[in-house]
């Protein structure tokens, strides 16, 4: 009906046919842009993105176009030249707008940035035709059309052409009616440029088929846009998602078969009463057959009841659970039919359906159980190690006691009870270590205070002392703990010999913390005390000489004496590894 319109208006008035078409194509390219930039922020498609702000430009030549026409010539030209400069602008526009559109199909454009570029764009060519007149001429009176017009057109349609190239190219990128549209609108305004070269009059006929193909071309841009914009805006985001959807299935498909882990599907079977009561195994990954060790061919379509399957029958509440919660679940296995230990991930990715993903951890837990053999050999090794030289050292002591009942020489027994209660000091943290749980450490809290019941034993026996040890959370390695016992020792010896000497009653406290890489520790007695100033470096007496040596030498600590009521000692060392040091 457009043509026919078109065709008789041309009987009565070329420029009134002229007009018709042009303005139809302006209000056509105006709807486009209208549509496009209100929809801009939700349209995620670019090409409809670039091409809707174009139309805004391209309708505004093509209007300038239209009324310096000749016969109009709004712009009182006298020549058609100028309408020919402002049409060879819009279809220079129209054409690298179609290029540009398709070589940013993946791209995202912001559309105020877009709408500027052409804005500057615009006013710059118009900038060269008036009032710089830099732009070649394209018609003359009683010539016709320039070379340049003529060269132009074929440029347009090189371009256009190239265009229509790769919009075939990403044709799935469309909806296949929309692609068809946008080609045939392509196609024809191609015709329309190849005939817009001939003419010798802007009332000529080749003039006239040029702009019949050229409302065609607009025709079938109409229903490209505007209609699959307002008639079938879902059937555009209805493609792109059959093509999201094709190319994530390729995508898992992919990640399915390329799992190093074996994979397997199930759905749930349930009884008439609704409650689930077997699985049925609907597909394996390729990796399956490798980490179960079960023919794929064995296992598809199969019930678990049907295939005796150990790990789910062990673990039915666990998998149970997933159905009902939908949320994932992880357990260890073993299966007696392979020989394998897996780590089983359950996940329900639908209602009544779950999968199963099988991690073979075969290698890791015979590892896990070589060292863990190892570790108990060493660690029975270890124990029976400190319980020899426990033993050992119990013989040194029977010795001294058998030379102690021997010698009649008071000053030598002396020697020997010192000498015994040292060595019962290092006996104790070897029998601590062989009852412990743990061969690289000991209790500080609970060795101290059965070194210091041992040695009030040996010592005090006509003296009701209280001993009263706190040291939790202090623990020492081998390499620590028997220098601390021989201080220890030497503190509570000094004590029940000298502080509480003709005395029936006392008490010894000890406080141990250890924080911080430090231990800190007090050892305090309510004894008689110690007269005069003591030279801890220089010190004549052989205990405090031990003490001061072992925790300088042998701990790299500190130690300071106070003389308050009683004697009270201050220790202070770093909790270093003293393994091999």
């Amino acid at each position: 009906m457009i043509i026919l319109a078109a065709l008789l208006s041309s009987l009565y008035s070329y420029v009134l046919f002229h007009t018709m078409i042009e303005l139809f194509t302006v209000v056509i390219t105006g709807l486009i842009f209208v549509i496009v930039w209100n929809l801009k922020d939700r349209i995620d498609n670019n090409f409809l993105l670039v091409i809707g702000v174009a139309c805004f430009f391209i309708g505004a030549f093509d209007f300038l176009h239209t009324i310096s026409y000749s016969g109009i010539d709004a712009f009182d030209t006298g020549s058609s030249n100028l309408a020919t400069q402002l049409w060879i602008i819009s279809r220079y526009i129209e054409a690298f707008t179609f290029l540009s559109a398709i070589l940013l199909l993946n791209k995202r454009t912001n559309p105020y940035r877009l709408f500027l570029l052409y804005l500057f764009l615009s006013a710059g060519l118009l900038l060269t035709i008036s009032p710089l007149g830099i732009f070649p001429d394209c018609y003359i009176e009683g010539e016709g059309l320039t070379l340049f017009k003529i060269i132009s057109e074929y440029i347009i349609c090189a371009v256009l052409f190239a265009a229509l190239l790769l919009l075939y190219k990403n044709k799935d990128y469309f909806d296949p009616d929309i692609h068809v549209l946008i080609s045939v609108s392509i196609i024809f305004t191609i015709l329309a440029e190849i005939s817009f070269t001939t003419y010798l009059s802007v009332y000529g006929f080749s003039n006239l088929i040029g702009h019949i193909f050229r409302i065609i071309a607009f025709i079938f841009l109409y229903k490209a846009f505007v209609e699959s914009a307002l008639r079938r805006p879902f059937t555009t985001i209805y493609h792109q998602l059959k093509e999201s959807e094709h190319q994530f299935k390729i995508k898992f498909i992919s990640l399915f078969d390329n799992m190093a882990d074996g994979v397997a599907f199930f759905k749930v079977i349930f009884d008439e009463e609704g409650c689930p009561y077997d699985f049925c195994m609907l597909e394996v990954n390729r990796h399956y057959e490798t980490v179960r060790g079960i023919p794929r061919e064995k296992v598809l379509n199969k019930c678990s009841s049907d295939l005796d399957s150990e790990i789910i029958r062990e673990h039915f509440d666990e998998i149970m659970g997933v159905i009902r919660t939908g949320n994932p679940a992880r357990f260890e296995s073993y299966s007696s039919d392979s020989g394998r230990y897996y780590v089983c991930s359950v996940f329900s990715y639908d209602i009544g359906y779950f999968g199963i993903i099988y991690s073979d951890i075969t290698e890791r837990k015979l590892s896990e159980n070589m060292l863990r053999n190892s570790l108990e050999e060493k660690t029975a090794l270890l124990q029976e190690v400190h319980h020899r030289v426990k033993n050992n050292l119990q013989v040194i002591i029977s010795l001294l006691d058998l030379n102690r009942h021997e010698s009649g020489n008071e000053m030598i027994n002396e020697v020997l009870n010192e000498t015994q209660s040292r060595i019962i000091a290092m006996s104790l943290v070897h029998e601590a270590i062989y009852l412990s749980d743990k061969v690289s450490t000991i209790d500080a809290d609970s060795h101290l205070r059965t070194l210091g019941l041992e040695v009030l034993a040996y010592y005090a026996a006509d003296c009701d002392i209280i001993l009263d040890v706190e040291a939790d959370g202090c623990f020492f390695d081998l390499k620590t703990a028997i220098p601390v016992s021989l201080v220890f020792n030497e503190l509570i010896t000094n004590s029940v010999k000298y502080a509480f000497k003709g005395r029936k009653n006392g008490k010894i406290t000890f406080r141990g913390e250890c924080k911080d890489g430090y231990a800190n520790m007090i050892y305090c007695d309510d004894g008689i005390g110690i007269s005069g100033d003591i030279d801890l470096i220089n010190s004549r007496s052989l205990g405090i000489t031990i003490i001061t040596s072992i925790v300088r030498s042998q701990l790299d600590g500190t130690i300071e004496l106070v003389k308050n009521e009683g004697v009270c000692w201050k220790i202070r060392f770093p909790l270093k590894k003293r393994y091999g040091a």
